[in-house]
Protein backbone atom coordinates (compact mmCIF):
# COMPACT_ATOMS: atom_id res chain seq x y z
CA UNK A 1 0.00 0.00 0.00
CA UNK A 2 1.27 3.19 -0.71
CA UNK A 3 1.68 6.17 1.32
CA UNK A 4 -0.91 8.00 0.07
CA UNK A 5 -3.18 5.30 -0.08
CA UNK A 6 -2.57 4.60 3.73
CA UNK A 7 -3.02 8.13 5.03
CA UNK A 8 -6.43 8.16 3.08
CA UNK A 9 -7.43 5.18 4.74
CA UNK A 10 -6.34 6.82 7.94
CA UNK A 11 -8.75 10.14 7.51
CA UNK A 12 -11.04 7.85 6.26
CA UNK A 13 -11.39 5.79 9.46
CA UNK A 14 -10.93 8.51 11.29
CA UNK A 15 -14.13 9.72 9.97
CA UNK A 16 -16.11 6.55 9.75
CA UNK A 17 -15.22 6.24 14.23
CA UNK A 18 -16.21 10.19 14.87
CA UNK A 19 -19.65 9.70 12.66
CA UNK A 20 -20.68 6.25 14.07
CA UNK A 21 -24.08 6.73 15.80
CA UNK A 22 -22.75 4.69 19.03
CA UNK A 23 -20.03 5.73 21.51
CA UNK A 24 -16.77 4.09 20.27
CA UNK A 25 -15.02 2.21 22.46
CA UNK A 26 -11.97 4.40 24.70
CA UNK A 27 -9.65 1.66 23.06
CA UNK A 28 -10.57 2.74 20.05
CA UNK A 29 -10.34 6.41 20.29
CA UNK A 30 -6.69 6.26 21.69
CA UNK A 31 -5.61 4.09 19.05
CA UNK A 32 -7.13 6.42 16.11
CA UNK A 33 -5.76 9.43 18.24
CA UNK A 34 -2.34 7.62 18.09
CA UNK A 35 -2.76 7.17 14.66
CA UNK A 36 -3.49 10.12 13.19
CA UNK A 37 -0.96 12.40 15.31
CA UNK A 38 0.78 13.86 12.59
CA UNK A 39 3.80 15.14 14.94
CA UNK A 40 6.00 11.98 14.26
CA UNK A 41 5.85 12.31 10.50
CA UNK A 42 7.74 15.69 9.24
CA UNK A 43 7.53 14.89 5.60
CA UNK A 44 3.60 15.31 5.58
CA UNK A 45 2.76 18.25 3.24
CA UNK A 46 1.20 20.93 5.28
CA UNK A 47 -2.52 20.70 3.88
CA UNK A 48 -2.13 16.75 5.03
CA UNK A 49 -0.62 17.45 9.06
CA UNK A 50 -3.59 20.07 9.29
CA UNK A 51 -6.03 17.50 7.92
CA UNK A 52 -4.52 14.98 10.49
CA UNK A 53 -4.38 17.64 13.69
CA UNK A 54 -8.35 18.55 13.00
CA UNK A 55 -9.01 14.83 13.28
CA UNK A 56 -7.09 14.37 16.30
CA UNK A 57 -8.65 17.16 17.83
CA UNK A 58 -12.44 15.96 17.28
CA UNK A 59 -11.43 12.15 18.29
CA UNK A 60 -9.89 13.86 21.96
CA UNK A 61 -12.93 16.17 22.45
CA UNK A 62 -14.85 12.61 21.74
CA UNK A 63 -12.92 10.88 24.47
CA UNK A 64 -13.01 13.52 27.17
CA UNK A 65 -16.80 13.59 26.15
CA UNK A 66 -17.31 10.07 27.04
CA UNK A 67 -14.90 9.19 29.04
CA UNK A 68 -13.70 12.30 30.80
CA UNK A 69 -13.91 11.02 33.97
CA UNK A 70 -11.07 8.67 33.24
CA UNK A 71 -8.58 11.38 32.14
CA UNK A 72 -6.52 14.18 33.86
CA UNK A 73 -5.14 17.68 31.88
CA UNK A 74 -1.22 17.39 32.58
CA UNK A 75 0.14 20.77 31.88
CA UNK A 76 3.71 21.04 30.41
CA UNK A 77 6.36 23.17 30.97
CA UNK A 78 7.15 24.50 27.44
CA UNK A 79 3.88 25.87 26.65
CA UNK A 80 0.89 27.49 28.91
CA UNK A 81 -1.58 26.76 26.17
CA UNK A 82 -0.69 22.46 25.67
CA UNK A 83 -1.91 19.79 27.72
CA UNK A 84 -1.66 16.16 27.83
CA UNK A 85 -4.25 13.71 27.97
CA UNK A 86 -3.35 11.39 30.79
CA UNK A 87 -5.31 7.92 31.72
CA UNK A 88 -5.77 7.88 35.20
CA UNK A 89 -5.69 4.34 36.17
CA UNK A 90 -3.31 1.28 35.04
CA UNK A 91 -1.89 1.08 32.69
CA UNK A 92 -1.04 4.52 32.73
CA UNK A 93 -1.35 5.36 29.62
CA UNK A 94 -1.77 9.46 27.12
CA UNK A 95 -3.67 10.07 24.64
CA UNK A 96 -1.42 12.60 23.45
CA UNK A 97 -1.30 16.77 23.72
CA UNK A 98 -3.90 19.06 22.84
CA UNK A 99 -4.42 22.85 22.79
CA UNK A 100 -6.69 23.83 25.88
CA UNK A 101 -8.58 26.53 23.32
CA UNK A 102 -9.21 23.65 21.15
CA UNK A 103 -11.14 21.71 24.17
CA UNK A 104 -15.44 21.87 23.36
CA UNK A 105 -17.41 22.64 25.92
CA UNK A 106 -18.72 19.61 26.98
CA UNK A 107 -15.16 18.26 27.20
CA UNK A 108 -14.37 20.65 29.66
CA UNK A 109 -17.84 20.24 31.37
CA UNK A 110 -16.81 16.34 32.21
CA UNK A 111 -13.71 17.50 33.19
CA UNK A 112 -14.88 19.84 35.40
CA UNK A 113 -17.83 17.14 36.79
CA UNK A 114 -15.00 15.11 37.68
CA UNK A 115 -12.78 17.56 39.35
CA UNK A 116 -15.92 18.86 41.82
CA UNK A 117 -16.45 15.08 42.04
CA UNK A 118 -12.70 14.61 43.48
CA UNK A 119 -13.18 17.31 45.61
CA UNK A 120 -16.20 16.33 47.38
CA UNK A 121 -16.43 15.61 51.10
CA UNK A 122 -16.64 11.81 51.52
CA UNK A 123 -18.89 10.01 54.44
CA UNK A 124 -20.46 12.51 56.82
CA UNK A 125 -19.29 15.32 55.66
CA UNK A 126 -21.17 14.90 52.19
CA UNK A 127 -24.52 16.13 51.80
CA UNK A 128 -27.48 13.75 51.74
CA UNK A 129 -29.11 12.95 48.36
CA UNK A 130 -32.08 14.13 49.35
CA UNK A 131 -31.19 17.56 50.46
CA UNK A 132 -29.50 17.80 47.22
CA UNK A 133 -31.81 19.59 43.95
CA UNK A 134 -32.77 17.34 41.59
CA UNK A 135 -30.34 17.21 38.43
CA UNK A 136 -33.50 16.60 36.60
CA UNK A 137 -34.55 19.05 37.57
CA UNK A 138 -31.41 21.28 37.29
CA UNK A 139 -31.72 20.18 33.88
CA UNK A 140 -35.52 21.10 33.13
CA UNK A 141 -34.34 24.45 34.32
CA UNK A 142 -32.00 24.80 32.15
CA UNK A 143 -34.03 24.00 29.09
CA UNK A 144 -36.87 26.16 29.59
CA UNK A 145 -34.03 29.28 30.31
CA UNK A 146 -32.73 28.47 26.75
CA UNK A 147 -36.37 28.63 25.55
CA UNK A 148 -36.41 31.88 27.00
CA UNK A 149 -33.34 33.36 25.41
CA UNK A 150 -34.33 32.05 21.97
CA UNK A 151 -37.93 33.84 22.30
CA UNK A 152 -35.62 37.11 23.35
CA UNK A 153 -33.56 36.35 19.66
CA UNK A 154 -30.70 35.59 22.25
CA UNK A 155 -30.05 32.09 20.35
CA UNK A 156 -26.08 32.48 21.42
CA UNK A 157 -26.68 32.14 24.98
CA UNK A 158 -29.31 29.33 24.32
CA UNK A 159 -26.61 27.58 22.94
CA UNK A 160 -24.39 27.72 25.35
CA UNK A 161 -26.56 27.07 27.99
CA UNK A 162 -28.00 23.61 26.10
CA UNK A 163 -24.55 22.69 25.14
CA UNK A 164 -23.72 22.95 28.78
CA UNK A 165 -26.20 19.61 29.90
CA UNK A 166 -24.91 16.55 30.71
CA UNK A 167 -26.73 13.22 31.23
CA UNK A 168 -25.96 11.50 34.20
CA UNK A 169 -28.72 9.65 34.95
CA UNK A 170 -31.06 7.46 32.54
CA UNK A 171 -34.27 9.35 34.62
CA UNK A 172 -33.02 12.06 32.89
CA UNK A 173 -33.15 10.95 29.94
CA UNK A 174 -36.63 12.88 28.53
CA UNK A 175 -35.14 16.28 29.51
CA UNK A 176 -31.54 15.83 28.27
CA UNK A 177 -33.01 14.80 25.00
CA UNK A 178 -35.80 18.17 25.54
CA UNK A 179 -32.61 20.36 24.86
CA UNK A 180 -31.41 18.36 22.35
CA UNK A 181 -34.59 18.52 20.35
CA UNK A 182 -34.49 22.92 21.29
CA UNK A 183 -30.46 23.07 19.55
CA UNK A 184 -31.98 21.10 16.37
CA UNK A 185 -35.22 22.24 15.99
CA UNK A 186 -34.78 25.71 17.19
CA UNK A 187 -31.07 26.61 16.93
CA UNK A 188 -30.23 24.40 13.75
CA UNK A 189 -27.07 23.72 15.62
CA UNK A 190 -26.69 19.71 14.05
CA UNK A 191 -22.65 19.62 15.07
CA UNK A 192 -23.66 19.79 18.78
CA UNK A 193 -26.77 17.78 18.79
CA UNK A 194 -25.04 14.99 17.03
CA UNK A 195 -21.90 15.55 20.02
CA UNK A 196 -24.66 15.34 22.42
CA UNK A 197 -26.47 12.43 20.97
CA UNK A 198 -23.29 10.41 20.52
CA UNK A 199 -22.83 10.98 24.66
CA UNK A 200 -25.55 8.93 24.83
CA UNK A 201 -24.87 5.20 25.71
CA UNK A 202 -26.30 2.74 23.64
CA UNK A 203 -28.12 0.81 25.95
CA UNK A 204 -29.92 3.77 26.94
CA UNK A 205 -31.14 5.17 23.60
CA UNK A 206 -34.70 4.82 23.71
CA UNK A 207 -36.82 5.13 20.31
CA UNK A 208 -37.02 8.96 21.26
CA UNK A 209 -33.28 9.00 20.98
CA UNK A 210 -33.18 7.35 18.42
CA UNK A 211 -35.65 9.31 15.76
CA UNK A 212 -33.85 12.87 16.82
CA UNK A 213 -30.42 11.17 16.23
CA UNK A 214 -31.84 10.30 12.80
CA UNK A 215 -33.75 13.68 12.08
CA UNK A 216 -30.07 15.37 12.93
CA UNK A 217 -28.75 13.23 10.56
CA UNK A 218 -31.51 13.74 7.79
CA UNK A 219 -30.76 17.58 8.35
CA UNK A 220 -26.61 16.83 7.75
CA UNK A 221 -27.86 15.20 4.57
CA UNK A 222 -26.27 12.18 5.76
CA UNK A 223 -28.90 9.93 4.53
CA UNK A 224 -27.58 6.44 5.02
CA UNK A 225 -26.98 6.91 8.79
CA UNK A 226 -30.55 7.91 9.29
CA UNK A 227 -31.81 5.40 6.93
CA UNK A 228 -29.81 2.62 9.40
CA UNK A 229 -31.58 4.32 12.32
CA UNK A 230 -35.14 3.83 11.16
CA UNK A 231 -34.36 0.51 10.07
CA UNK A 232 -33.60 -0.60 13.27
CA UNK A 233 -37.18 1.07 14.59
CA UNK A 234 -40.15 -1.00 14.75
CA UNK A 235 -42.21 0.74 12.16
CA UNK A 236 -45.09 1.05 14.44
CA UNK A 237 -42.60 2.95 17.05
CA UNK A 238 -41.70 5.65 14.18
CA UNK A 239 -43.24 8.87 14.69
CA UNK A 240 -44.94 10.99 11.88
CA UNK A 241 -42.63 12.76 10.93
CA UNK A 242 -40.09 9.56 11.23
CA UNK A 243 -42.49 7.95 9.20
CA UNK A 244 -41.64 11.33 6.26
CA UNK A 245 -38.45 11.72 6.35
CA UNK A 246 -37.77 7.76 6.54
CA UNK A 247 -39.98 7.86 3.12
CA UNK A 248 -37.90 11.27 1.67
CA UNK A 249 -34.90 8.71 2.17
CA UNK A 250 -36.44 5.54 0.06
CA UNK A 251 -37.14 8.09 -2.51
CA UNK A 252 -34.37 9.21 -3.60
CA UNK A 253 -32.97 5.75 -3.42
CA UNK A 254 -34.88 4.99 -5.90
CA UNK A 255 -37.38 2.85 -3.95
CA UNK A 256 -40.34 4.57 -5.00
CA UNK A 257 -42.54 1.38 -4.00
CA UNK A 258 -41.46 1.37 -0.48
CA UNK A 259 -41.45 4.89 0.16
CA UNK A 260 -45.16 4.99 -0.87
CA UNK A 261 -45.67 2.66 1.45
CA UNK A 262 -43.96 4.11 4.42
CA UNK A 263 -46.06 7.15 3.49
CA UNK A 264 -49.28 5.45 3.57
CA UNK A 265 -48.53 3.75 6.94
CA UNK A 266 -48.25 7.49 8.17
CA UNK A 267 -51.34 8.52 7.70
CA UNK A 268 -52.08 6.09 10.69
CA UNK A 269 -49.71 8.34 12.97
CA UNK A 270 -51.39 11.36 14.56
CA UNK A 271 -50.03 14.95 13.52
CA UNK A 272 -49.77 16.91 10.54
CA UNK A 273 -45.99 17.13 8.21
CA UNK A 274 -46.07 19.80 5.89
CA UNK A 275 -44.71 18.21 2.60
CA UNK A 276 -46.00 14.60 2.73
CA UNK A 277 -49.02 15.03 0.63
CA UNK A 278 -46.96 16.49 -1.95
CA UNK A 279 -43.97 13.67 -1.36
CA UNK A 280 -46.65 11.34 -1.75
CA UNK A 281 -48.04 12.88 -5.54
CA UNK A 282 -44.36 12.95 -6.50
CA UNK A 283 -43.82 9.30 -5.95
CA UNK A 284 -47.25 8.51 -7.62
CA UNK A 285 -46.32 10.40 -10.71
CA UNK A 286 -42.87 9.10 -10.79
CA UNK A 287 -44.83 5.60 -10.60
CA UNK A 288 -47.09 6.63 -13.04
CA UNK A 289 -44.67 7.30 -15.42
CA UNK A 290 -42.43 4.31 -14.52
CA UNK A 291 -45.63 2.41 -15.34
CA UNK A 292 -46.17 4.12 -18.97
CA UNK A 293 -42.60 3.73 -20.56
CA UNK A 294 -42.70 0.25 -19.32
CA UNK A 295 -45.80 -0.21 -20.17
CA UNK A 296 -45.15 1.41 -24.16
CA UNK A 297 -41.76 -0.36 -24.21
CA UNK A 298 -43.51 -3.58 -23.68
CA UNK A 299 -46.03 -3.50 -26.81
CA UNK A 300 -43.36 -1.81 -28.91
CA UNK A 301 -41.35 -5.11 -28.08
CA UNK A 302 -43.92 -7.54 -28.91
CA UNK A 303 -45.14 -5.55 -31.98
CA UNK A 304 -41.22 -6.57 -33.26
CA UNK A 305 -41.30 -9.60 -31.86
CA UNK A 306 -38.76 -9.53 -29.37
CA UNK A 307 -40.50 -11.58 -26.71
CA UNK A 308 -37.97 -11.58 -24.45
CA UNK A 309 -37.65 -7.84 -23.54
CA UNK A 310 -41.71 -7.78 -23.88
CA UNK A 311 -41.58 -9.81 -21.01
CA UNK A 312 -39.19 -8.44 -18.98
CA UNK A 313 -41.13 -4.97 -19.57
CA UNK A 314 -44.03 -6.25 -19.17
CA UNK A 315 -42.89 -7.82 -15.52
CA UNK A 316 -41.87 -4.06 -14.59
CA UNK A 317 -45.20 -3.81 -15.15
CA UNK A 318 -46.48 -6.05 -12.70
CA UNK A 319 -43.89 -4.73 -10.11
CA UNK A 320 -45.47 -1.67 -9.86
CA UNK A 321 -48.96 -2.51 -10.59
CA UNK A 322 -49.07 -5.99 -9.19
CA UNK A 323 -53.09 -5.79 -10.74
CA UNK A 324 -52.41 -4.19 -14.52
CA UNK A 325 -54.37 -5.80 -16.97
CA UNK A 326 -52.56 -5.18 -20.20
CA UNK A 327 -49.05 -6.62 -18.53
CA UNK A 328 -51.20 -9.69 -17.00
CA UNK A 329 -52.60 -10.26 -20.87
CA UNK A 330 -49.58 -10.13 -22.25
CA UNK A 331 -47.53 -11.82 -20.20
CA UNK A 332 -50.48 -14.94 -20.77
CA UNK A 333 -50.12 -14.40 -24.35
CA UNK A 334 -46.48 -14.74 -24.33
CA UNK A 335 -46.76 -17.85 -22.67
CA UNK A 336 -49.33 -19.17 -25.01
CA UNK A 337 -48.52 -18.76 -28.27
CA UNK A 338 -44.14 -18.52 -27.95
CA UNK A 339 -43.68 -21.01 -24.89
CA UNK A 340 -42.22 -17.81 -22.71
CA UNK A 341 -43.43 -17.98 -18.82
CA UNK A 342 -43.75 -15.47 -16.96
CA UNK A 343 -40.31 -16.30 -15.34
CA UNK A 344 -38.66 -15.84 -18.38
CA UNK A 345 -38.35 -19.27 -19.31
CA UNK A 346 -39.67 -21.52 -22.35
CA UNK A 347 -42.29 -23.96 -21.57
CA UNK A 348 -42.30 -27.30 -22.05
CA UNK A 349 -44.59 -27.06 -25.46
Amino acid sequence: MSIEDYKDRLISDAQRLLNQHENASLSDLVSMIKKVNPTPHAKLDNATKDRLYSLKTSLQNQLLSSYGALFTLEPVPWDDNLVLLRYNLPPYFDACHIKVRNLTHRALRQLDRQLKKDKEPQGSERFKEDEREPLKAVLGENVIKAKEYISKYDYEAAKALLSELCLEDYNDLSVYIEGIRVLVDDLGDYDIALEMLRAIPERSMNYDALQLLAKTYWFCNRFEEARSIFERCPRRELSKESLYRYGYILYRAGEWQSALQILIYGDSKDGYIDGIESLKKEIKDTLQGELNRNLRAAADAFERNDFLSARKFAQEVLRISSDNSYARDLLSLLQENTGFDDKGGQGDG
